[in-house]
């Protein structure tokens, strides 16, 4: 933002001068991009897993898959996978 005001120069005279202050962002940044439901890949589970990345979300939703699901991570299937490539949405 630019403003025009006045100086005192210390003799008791004015002098014009211009301020520049940027301009905040007021609208609150999301640190988290990417958000993978998995009832969203018809489970009945209601974990939400979020990330800055695709690749991110692909590495937890893996981990959950095996721990929480028992789908070993070498056994998902590519057709499965592109699935829930698909699933991953932008936050």
């Amino acid at each position: 933002m630019v403003k025009a005001c006045k100086e005192e120069t210390g003799d008791g005279a004015w002098r014009p001068m211009i301020q520049w202050r940027p301009q905040l962002n007021r609208r609150k940044e999301s640190i988290v991009a990417k958000v993978l439901r998995c009832r969203d890949l018809g489970m009945n589970c209601p974990k939400e897993i979020r990330a800055q990345t695709e690749e991110e979300v692909l590495k937890l939703a893996a981990e959950h898959a095996e721990k929480d699901h028992g789908f070993p991570t070498s056994m998902i299937p590519p057709s499965i996978m592109a699935m829930v490539k698909a699933s991953i949405k932008d936050e």
